[in-house]
């Protein structure tokens, strides 16, 4: 009766206070939040201010947070303390973590840490536009496990701000946070804070026009540039037909100059590569940036940088100052914003008085306008010294300009009455644009240059290709397919697919081949010991173990791979790992102790009586030390030893006896040490250890072990080693949802055939009170 009362007590406690925290498997994310080192990097890189600021539509404050509408007016006039402010930021970052964690649930991954938290930065930053797009290079790059420069790339194309990449330098911190876990602001940056190797380079479209101006990249892992077109120039030949010009490389100068096969570390960061184009011959040619003018000459109303070409990313090298008068001769569109060449370098033209220059040039008066300001004044004659005010016209008068004139401060335009208007307040009524030419079909000229993909591992890579689109004014359209036309694509099966691509409605495809992964072996010197193909989730083969040479007296045995041998999960290099062999002493076999010979002869046939030892040996216990009742079974066929393993976390603590009641740890080790267990022991309450060569003792917890044995422990039902409260709400939620939470150890553990909520209160009666709750192996 008391068991009975006490398992249903225990089970009503559990479903109270355990099933809201059961440890599910496939949703480990669920319960991870900003670690405080995240936080405080973030703090950091956003800035503290105390006062709202209006900000991308709405008032901020505090660490970049949006500020309550009912504390905005307490803020205008006291500011944020901040202590509230990082609370404020605490409460919006629940928000941001939940897009990361609904992402892990729908792709089914998982993250350590730093991975969560670097996602979380970023998202808090740029929103979670990147999670949602199926498509998305980010998103398709962290679910196929990208590392190196394919995960730096892909974080580094959310680095725009506006219209600039003002965030890139941001991008690779978060990136070196979930690569390397390197927590570093990269405004307090110190030398060596993150990857040295982490660099970014930007491209230009030289004549074309490039999807993402940005490039991230691993100046350790070196690859090609790679970016889509959003434009690739055409031409017309001598006979006048249309035709595509040929991309021809990445070049250090828009003509001439050095071409980039690879981006290593060698570029300088903020280095601008140049896109140059082939005619049909194969001839590179020089295509003109932007549009030619008629030499305008434009006087700047602020100071102004000059830069080397037309974009905020190229190099500043100088300043033009307000009231500079320069001639343009070409004009270029970057991010909606015209640049104009003159022959110190390019300027933004929305300093100067460029448009009403080009007015002033163009012929076709009268002109219509609308005038934007109230109580505009209407005078007599351009200019405001020596002239009368004739009347005035408010916002959204329409007006007839017949002419211009420049007065050299301001410019006026003439009404059809002969008084005049300063233009600074009119604005003209643009001329109905032609109908946009529709597309009237699609071909696929050139597919992308990758056309094989690994299992499972891969995601789609589009450089290379070009899609013509012929137009309904009888012109060509070029560009690069980017991933938002992909429509179908899948790497689940081995063989040739098909990708479908669709544009303006129009459908092209291309094959691609799905490929098995390259798992390679190699010996500590780099040689390789074998090299084989494995589908995906298949079991990997090792080769026989390899050796290596003696050095001298020194001997070497091999202590395993410098990573657990499982099953395919892409393309892998395991590297065989040595330790130096230690020999035993040899031992001596004791000298028999000097006898002294008795003075009277003895009698052979006599036994000897053996003189009595002044010690007698201990007295044996009565009664021998109680082993545990129960002790977890042992497997039926103890494995060989030792065994090989490696340490499966961080910073684990090496003990002098099997268990934390036999002393203070000695020193720890590594993840990812090679190890070699001796034999494996129970410690009676929880835990199973394994003797280490040097005889002290490591808990198996943190071992995993190359090769695999009946490792289980009764009542560890979640098999994570150790048997606490978590086994009872797995086994609970097991009950409740089988198929979230399988079970695959003995699981009736009261022993009455069935498994029930009695067994998961029978575990918890076994961690209270063990002796009434014996665990039955």
């Amino acid at each position: 009766m008391k068991r009975r009362w006490l398992c249903s007590f225990l089970t009503a406690v559990m479903l109270l206070n355990i099933l809201a925290g059961l440890p599910l498997r496939t949703s480990a994310v669920d319960s991870m939040h900003s670690s405080q080192a995240m936080i405080d990097i973030l703090k950091k890189m956003e800035g503290f201010y105390a006062y709202p600021y209006w900000d991308n539509s709405q008032w901020t404050v505090g660490y970049g947070t949006r500020c309550p509408s009912d504390k905005l007016e307490e803020y205008r006039a006291n500011g944020i303390p901040e202590p509230e402010a990082e609370a404020l930021l605490r409460s919006m970052l629940l928000g941001f973590e939940n897009e990361v964690k609904n992402f892990a649930k729908k792709y089914q991954l998982t993250f350590n840490q730093h991975e969560f938290d670097a996602l979380v930065s970023l998202t808090y930053n740029c929103g979670g536009s990147w999670a949602r797009d199926t498509n998305g290079i980010l998103s398709m790059a962290i679910r196929s496990g990208a590392a190196g420069t394919d995960l730096i790339y892909a974080m580094s194309l959310y680095s725009k701000a506006h219209v600039d990449y003002t965030l890139i330098q941001r991008r690779l911190s978060e990136s070196a946070m979930y690569l390397e876990g390197i927590y570093e602001a990269y405004n307090d940056r110190k030398d060596g804070t993150y990857p040295e190797t982490y660099h970014y380079v930007f491209l230009d479209g030289n004549g074309g026009e490039v999807n993402y101006a940005i490039h991230g990249y691993d100046g350790a892992d070196p690859q090609e540039v790679r970016t889509s077109f959003s434009r690739i120039p055409t031409g017309v030949d001598e006979a006048g037909n249309p035709f595509v010009y040929t991309f021809a490389g990445w070049y250090t100068a828009s003509e001439g100059g050095t071409k980039v096969e690879v981006l290593d570390g060698s570029l300088p960061n903020a280095t601008v590569l140049y896109a140059q184009w082939a005619d049909p011959t194969g001839q590179i040619v020089t295509l003109p940036k932007g549009d030619v003018v008629d030499n305008l000459l434009v006087t700047n109303s602020n100071d102004v940088n000059i830069r080397s070409g037309p974009g905020t990313f190229y190099a500043k090298i100088g300043t033009l100052k307000k009231g500079s008068s320069v001639t343009i001769t070409q004009v270029y569109m970057y991010n909606s914003k015209l640049f104009g060449k003159y022959e110190e370098g390019w300027i933004q033209l929305s300093y100067t008085n460029y448009e009403e220059v080009l007015a002033q040039k163009d012929n076709t008066w009268p002109k219509d306008g609308v005038v934007t300001g109230d109580n505009v004044n209407v005078r007599n004659n351009p200019g405001t010294t020596g002239t009368e005010i004739q009347y005035k016209l408010n916002k959204g008068a329409e007006v007839v300009i017949s002419q211009m004139h420049d007065d050299g401060t301001l410019t006026w335009g003439q009404l059809q009455d002969g008084n005049w208007i300063c233009l600074d307040y009119v604005k003209f009524k643009e001329a109905e644009a032609a109908p946009e030419p529709t597309v009237q079909g699609a071909v696929l000229l050139q597919g992308p240059d990758r056309t094989e993909y690994v299992q499972m591992q891969d995601f789609l890579r589009l450089e290379g290709s070009v899609l013509q689109l012929t137009m309904s004014d009888g012109t060509l359209r070029a560009m690069t397919l980017t991933h938002a036309m992909i429509k179908t694509y899948s790497n689940a099966a081995l063989g040739e697919t098909t990708v479908i691509a669709i544009q303006d409605g129009y459908a092209v495809t291309f094959p691609v081949t799905i490929i098995m992964a390259t798992v390679t072996f190699v010996n500590e010197d780099g040689t390789v010991l074998s090299q084989g193909q494995y589908p995906y989730g298949e079991s990997i083969i090792p080769p026989e173990v390899p050796a290596k040479p003696n050095e001298g007296d020194t001997e070497y045995v091999f202590a395993g791979w410098d990573k657990k041998v499982t099953a395919c999960h892409g393309n892998a290099t395991y590297t065989a790992v040595f330790q130096v062999k230690e020999t035993e002493p040899p031992t001596t076999e004791p000298l028999p102790p000097e006898t002294t010979l008795p003075s009277d002869p003895v009698d052979p046939t006599d036994p000897i009586e053996p003189p009595t030892d002044p010690t007698d040996p201990p007295t044996e216990p009565t009664d021998p030390p109680t082993e545990p009742t129960d002790p977890p079974t042992e497997p039926t066929e103890p494995p060989e030893w030792p065994k090989d393993g490696v340490v499966s976390g961080d910073g684990v603590h090496v003990r002098p006896g099997p268990g934390i009641a036999a002393g203070d740890p000695l020193y720890k080790m590594d993840i990812h040490t090679p190890v070699k267990i001796y034999e494996i022991v129970y410690d009676g309450s929880q835990y199973w250890w394994g003797k280490l060569k040097d005889g002290n003792w490591i808990c198996m917890r943190y071992v995993a072990l190359e090769e695999e044995w009946d490792d289980s422990v009764t009542g560890d039902i979640d098999g994570n080693w150790m048997v606490n409260e978590d086994d009872a709400a797995y086994l609970l939620g097991y009950l409740l949802f089988p198929e979230w939470y399988p079970i695959e150890v003995a699981a009736d553990l009261d022993g009455n055939g069935v498994i029930n909520e009695d067994d998961a209160a029978y575990l918890l009666g076994y961690l209270l009170f063990p002796e009434w709750y014996p665990l039955n192996a």
